[in-house]
């Protein structure tokens, strides 16, 4: 089985109510989206990079996700909310886990 990652890294500018609606619809669609598996997120000291990584079971449910309108529709005002992102889409070739809560850890080797 594939498994998928998604990673969003960004800058962070101010957040507006108009952020907050799309980020939920955005949020809502990927967790129906086919095979998604869980989110983890890291913020730096600052707390102004985030990195945001998303997992998948199905390729099908990630290119979803991205293609969801509500994404897209984020995506074309971005510049209103993040000063720069670096996206990286990658397909897992294996995990390793050991006593750690984590979206991909029943796919872990032992």
């Amino acid at each position: 089985m594939a498994l998928w990652q998604a990673t969003f890294i960004f800058e962070k500018r101010e957040y507006d109510d108009e952020f907050y609606a799309l980020n939920k619809q955005i949020e809502q669609a990927t967790l129906q989206s086919t095979g998604y598996l869980g989110m983890d997120s890291f913020r730096s000291a600052d707390g102004k990079r985030l990195i945001n990584n998303y997992y998948w079971s199905e390729r099908e449910g990630m290119d979803a996700s991205i293609n969801d309108a509500h994404h897209l529709q984020a995506k074309q005002k971005s510049t209103q909310w993040i000063a720069g992102y670096q996206v990286i889409i990658a397909q897992i070739e294996s995990t390793h886990n050991h006593q750690l809560e984590h979206p991909l850890q029943s796919f872990s080797h032992r």
